[in-house]
């Protein structure tokens, strides 16, 4: 095998795949070098697949696999300009201008390859917006799998994405060409967020972008009604109506003041004009306030400032709604796009 290859190409190509693999376990680090009609560097790993197919000439066709982190360091640290990269006896070696590296093949382990993986529709765009509008509603923690993951449903022309820890919801609706239901997991959706095709079964999802392939399984479970929690908007005790640039900027000056790690409460109040935003349960305590249109009983709301930046941010537009049900029961956030987002209330 000989091929050459820009090193700034084989550098991104295998930074790319470094997410797959086991860090902590040599054996699943491997990633397969091909050189063949086209060349691809393919890993697997925990993470599921990843392969890239990277600009360069063939000039001797054949294939190596070697330990990614390996390649990925390597591929950094040469000089840029064309890397020339070949088989040397039971090693690989990349040439560089003045530069030359070589490290031990993977004897022994079976090239990666893809497994046979759903087919992929064109998204009209990346999915950033959906990932903005869902993923830090996911739950982290491992023992709660299905709420790990964001739910997609689609009829084949409209998708509904969803995600919820069971403290707060993130929803986008938009016109996507899927069909089927999935739940995928949050930290994959948002390593490839940047994809423009995406395809899912009752086993993989897959993403694409005409250079990169990423596939991983999805999340078994059922996932819960949460559209039963949404209120309606239409008999609501309260609505608030904020500019959300100066509600996020209120919201995140007080959230600063607290140092104590913990869930950082902020206490909305009433008055003359609109709300005072008030910090609650830390050491420095402070207050702001905010412009704002209220419509109904809403004296005072008690609010997890973190939840509520995420759900500001999720959002689009300059204004932004709050929809209060009667007692205790979570809030509606609105912008004006197709988002929407759930946070529950704190104890006063």
């Amino acid at each position: 095998m000989r091929l050459l290859i820009g090193q700034r190409d084989l550098a991104d190509a295998a930074r790319h795949i470094l997410p797959v693999l086991d860090r902590s376990d040599p054996a699943r680090q491997a990633v397969t070098l091909d050189g063949g009609e086209i060349i691809t560097l393919t890993g697997t790993g925990p993470g599921g697949y990843s392969r890239v197919t990277l600009d360069g000439d063939v000039l001797e066709a054949g294939q190596a696999t070697v330990n990614g982190l390996w390649l990925a360091a390597v591929a950094a640290a040469l000089p840029a300009g064309e890397t020339t990269v070949r088989l040397d006896g039971e090693r690989l070696r990349l040439d560089g201008e003045g530069a030359k590296a070589t490290m031990a093949l993977m004897n022994g382990v079976e090239p990666v390859t893809l497994p046979d993986l759903p087919a992929t529709a064109d998204l009209g765009g990346t999915l950033e917006p959906l990932v903005r509008a869902t993923v830090h509603a996911a739950s982290p923690d491992p023992n709660r799998p299905v709420m790990t993951g964001v739910h997609i449903t689609g009829d084949g022309q409209t998708v509904t994405a969803c995600a919820t820890d069971r403290y707060r919801m993130g929803m986008w609706t938009g016109d996507l060409p899927l069909d089927g239901e999935a739940i995928i997991p949050a930290p994959w959706l948002t390593r490839v967020k940047t994809m423009t095709r995406l395809g899912f079964d009752d086993h993989w999802v897959v993403a694409s972008d005409g250079t990169a392939t990423d596939a991983t399984v999805v999340i078994a479970g059922e996932f819960p009604h949460v559209e039963r929690t949404i209120p309606d908007k239409a008999n609501v005790a309260a609505t608030l109506r904020f500019d959300r640039a100066a509600l996020a900027d209120a919201v995140r000056g007080l959230k600063s003041l607290d140092f104590t790690g913990g869930k950082t409460g902020i206490l909305f109040r009433r008055d003359d004009t609109g709300m005072t935003l008030a910090l609650d349960g830390a050491d420095l305590d402070g207050d702001r306030h905010v412009d704002a249109a209220v419509d109904g009983d809403c004296d005072e709301l008690r609010l997890n400032a973190q939840y509520l930046l995420d759900a500001l941010g999720a959002l689009d537009g300059d204004e932004t709604a709050f929809y209060l049900p009667d007692g205790h029961k979570p809030i509606l956030i609105e912008g004006s796009g197709p988002v929407l987002q759930l946070v529950s209330r704190m104890m006063l």
